[in-house]
């Protein structure tokens, strides 16, 4: 299974990947909306953990573009589940701190 980490936090991306990688997950990074737009249109993923507030914007492009090619998204966030726009209401949030146990969990659980 293959991974992207949107996250603009170098520790928790790194500590993600290490996490996931450990257990068998093949892990791509993005720490920027620009750089992840341009990972997720050129490669492909089972799942997509993303922040929603970096450092060049809001993560929803993202989303859309992997949403499109049938990316399961789940939200890594310190921001409440209720201020993500409504289009976005179906997917999971994991909010932070958030355990590795809700990470394998909600990765499961998107069928990833």
């Amino acid at each position: 299974m293959t991974i992207l980490i949107v996250e603009d936090e170098p520790l928790i991306r790194m500590a993600l990947s290490e996490f996931l990688e450990s257990r068998g997950y093949v892990c791509a990074h993005a720490a920027t909306v620009d750089n992840a737009l341009t990972i997720a249109q050129t490669q492909t993923f089972n799942a997509a953990l993303l922040d929603v507030v970096l450092k060049d914007g809001k993560v929803y492009p993202v989303v859309r573009a992997l949403q499109q090619k049938g990316v399961r998204c789940i939200f890594i966030t310190g921001h409440l589940p209720e201020e993500l726009p409504a289009e976005f209401a179906n997917l999971r949030c994991l909010e932070k701190p958030f355990d590795e146990t809700a990470v394998i969990d909600a990765i499961a659980g998107c069928g990833a």
